[in-house]
């Protein structure tokens, strides 16, 4: 479950800006898919919810290249991730409450603010960041406000602070 749902194994999902997703469901829940996919240049932000193989990107996943998560990610399973549920690249550790220890790249909001961070990504022509104040955000879409994009990352954190 996600925007895309479960699709086909080997589908490409490409440049795609979600901001404030909430989904919730049983199992195989992300904020853009479900799985299992290829996720490329992408991110979600908001929160997911369920209770078997959920990350805030995707729940189960084939690759991810250069794509993150941010927001709250709500389950206690052993394959809940930040990023992905079941083995990326980044998610924000401080804000997704999970550490992705062999799923992904756990980093810190600070980190997340820092074109540094993401080292090969292509900031020419598809990722944009303020340096220390908001998350990647995609520069082909006009309607990208990082700091929209940080609101709704915060507004996970405030539903859960006890979890960060």
């Amino acid at each position: 479950m996600g925007l895309f749902g479960h699709v086909s194994t080997g589908a490409l999902i490409e440049v795609v800006e979600l901001d404030d997703v909430d989904f919730a469901g049983n199992e195989k829940v992300g904020g853009l898919a479900g799985g299992p996919s290829i996720v490329e240049n992408s991110f979600a932000v908001g929160e997911v919810t369920g209770n078997q193989k959920l990350g805030g990107l995707a729940g189960r996943v084939g690759i991810i290249r250069k794509s993150y998560a941010g927001g709250q990610v709500n389950s206690s399973d052993e394959y809940a991730g930040g990023l992905i549920g079941r083995p990326g690249t980044a998610e924000d550790k401080d804000t997704t409450g999970q550490t992705d220890e062999g799923k992904g790249e756990p980093r810190s909001t600070m980190e997340m603010k820092q074109p540094g961070t993401f080292e090969d990504w292509d900031f020419a022509s598809i990722w944009d960041i303020k340096v220390g104040e908001s998350h990647l955000f995609l520069q082909w879409y006009p309607g990208s406000d990082p700091f929209l994009i940080e609101k709704f990352i915060k507004r996970g954190i405030n539903k859960n602070p006890g979890l960060i």
